[in-house]
């Protein structure tokens, strides 16, 4: 049997990455196992990864090869390397494989070492068509950066089972056998004893009704009495004759109206009812934004009017997204590196940590739905979103999704979350009050979402095709495409205003979109490798952090133009609004 290879540029002996798609990797010519060329994945509090989707048959196995070393003299951190199973739609079949290196298991590239890693799947379902292949450097703040290099998907020796032939043809029915002679009758058996008498029978119907005897005689008349005299009528008198009517005296002029009585003295003053319960105050529109510094382990607090620092908040480590409910104050931060995966919950009034909730593995995105106080999680490594109750902070419900989900975003009006499935290249739409997933729309390697909850439209940014997609949130259906910059990142909507804006990591820059026209219609300049934006659809104003500035752009939505620039800490990446 031929043994073949599915990836594609496996030894990125094209001097370039593609048709894997890159998240915070590069080229390099610097170290190879082989050849001339190799991967390279950011190291520090940064997620990188390299992944692929190459087409399989069903019913096999496969080996994944790679080699991995480290540049320089840090410590590696925690690599994992998966492969998920997809049907021909991308919707998540099963999971293949799931390496996890811990930290400092690799060696240095400078010395020409390597470490080459071998690994068997499990059989492939019937019916997958696509297997995704995902090589991960976790974030840990001062590790190294990975070399990856000689990765092979190799289907494994002697395949999986073939297909069962179809079943032959039925023989033909043997003869029927002599029949057997019949058994000896058996001894009658003794009578049984007489059985309980019955039930009384119903009473028979009354019968007809006999003959009517005839009408006696009618007795005689009796003689009637004699008539009494009737006496005279007396004479009727005579009628007198009718008086003339007098003249009708003219109307007396009417008499002056009386003089109005004195007030009569108030009564007494009734007691005062009781207090009614205050009711509960919500809390006032304070326009603050939340930065996540994921190199400096807390948030930046901005206040949105003076774009000023007004407090720094200490939350677990690596914080990523940030997510605001505006209505209780609180505001959620998920912190990747911490142990197990955690959301911190902060108090708004005070700026401080008031519980921590644990999540799924590998999880970076959040968000809010207000109405109905739930707070969503995406996990990449186990593939499903997580559901926090904002009342009691506890998870809810975990809903599988598909392939390496890299956003989570929801509609409060619609009740509906959107998880963006890099692995799987689908956007799975779950029912936020039954917890279950109620659509699977096809989107080309989608990695982060924003919404218009006015118009129900869904914006998705592609890192590999660099396309904003529509869809519209009630047929599931992506409408149109819009053409955006290198390495779009995450994406978020003013509502009011019907405006798109998109953040380009690769050039530096965002990109407004009319959502009447899906048209890009301006660019903004920012700071250096932007990755995360917020919209306050209240001010109008879109707030982008840089990472490698360490620094936030304000930008006016009324001129398209940045207004400021805030020093936050290290590394920062999500952002949160309380309007």
């Amino acid at each position: 049997m031929t043994i073949q290879n599915l990836i594609v540029n496996g030894g990125f002996e094209t001097g370039t990455l593609a048709p894997w798609i890159p998240v915070n990797s590069s080229i390099t010519s610097q170290f190879s196992h082989s050849g001339n060329f190799s991967a390279r994945l950011t190291g520090g509090n940064v997620l990188s990864y390299i992944t692929q989707v190459v087409p399989i048959s069903g019913g096999q196995s496969f080996e994944l090869i790679f080699s991995l070393s480290k540049a320089g003299a840090l410590p590696a951190g925690p690599v994992q390397a998966q492969v998920q199973f997809l049907d021909n739609l991308g919707n998540l079949l099963s999971s293949g494989l799931f390496v996890s290196l811990p930290p400092n298991r690799i060696p240095a590239a400078g010395s020409d070492t390597w470490l080459e890693i071998y690994q068997t799947t499990s059989i492939a379902p019937p019916n997958a068509a696509q297997a995704f292949v995902l090589i991960n450097n976790l974030p840990q703040a001062g590790t190294a950066d990975i070399l990856v290099d000689d990765v092979a998907f190799l289907v494994s020796e002697g395949g999986g089972t073939g297909v069962t032939g179809p079943t032959g043809v039925t023989g033909n029915t043997g003869a029927t056998g002599v029949t057997g002679a019949t058994g000896y009758t058996g001894t009658t058996g003794n009578t049984g004893g007489t059985g309980a008498t019955g039930a009384t029978g119903l009473t028979g119907s009354t019968g007809a009704t006999g003959t009517a005897g005839s009408t006696g005689t009618t007795g005689d008349t009796g003689a009637a009495g004699a008539t009494g005299l009737t006496g005279s009528t007396g004479a009727t008198g005579a009628t007198g004759s009718t008086g003339t009517a007098g003249v009708t005296g003219a109307t007396g002029a009417t008499g002056a109206t009386g003089a109005t009585g004195a007030t009569g003295t108030t009564g007494d003053t009734g007691a005062t009812g009781g207090t009614g319960a205050t009711g509960t105050a919500l809390p006032l529109a304070v326009n603050r934004i939340y930065v996540a510094n994921g190199g400096s382990n807390n948030l930046s607090v901005i206040n949105g009017v003076t774009n000023t620092i007004i407090a720094t908040i200490t939350v677990g480590t690596f914080p990523f997204g940030v997510a605001v409910n505006r209505f209780t104050n609180r505001i959620y931060a998920v912190n990747t590196a911490s142990a197990s995966n955690n959301v911190s919950v902060i108090d708004g009034a005070t700026n401080t940590v008031i519980a921590t909730v644990s999540i799924g593995n590998n999880s970076d995105t959040i968000d809010v739905n207000p109405v109905l106080n739930q707070i969503y999680t995406s996990s990449e490594s186990s593939n499903t979103v997580s559901i926090i109750d904002g009342g009691t902070n506890t998870l809810l419900e975990t809903v599988p999704v598909g392939a390496f989900p890299t956003d989570v975003r929801s509609n409060p009006f619609t009740s509906k979350i959107y998880a963006a499935n890099a692995g799987s290249s689908n956007v799975s739409v779950i029912d936020a009050q039954t917890f279950s997933v109620i659509a699977t729309i096809p989107v080309t390697f989608p990695f982060k979402i924003g919404i218009n909850t006015e118009t129900n439209r869904i914006y998705i940014s592609s890192r590999s095709t660099q396309l904003i997609s529509v869809v519209d949130g009630v047929s599931n259906t992506v409408i149109a495409t819009v053409p955006i910059g290198i390495t779009p990142s995450q994406v978020d909507v003013n509502p009011n205003t019907n405006t798109i804006y998109a953040v380009n990591t690769g050039q530096n820059n965002v990109s407004v979109i009319n959502g009447e026209t899906n048209t890009t219609i301006a660019t903004i300049p920012v700071g250096n490798s932007p990755f995360g934006v917020r919209v306050n659809s209240q001010t109008n104003t879109i707030y982008v952090s840089n990472q490698d500035d360490f620094t936030v752009s304000v930008i006016s939505g009324n001129t398209n133009s940045a207004v400021a620039t805030i020093s936050v800490g290290a590394s920062p990446k999500g952002i949160g609004i309380n309007p």
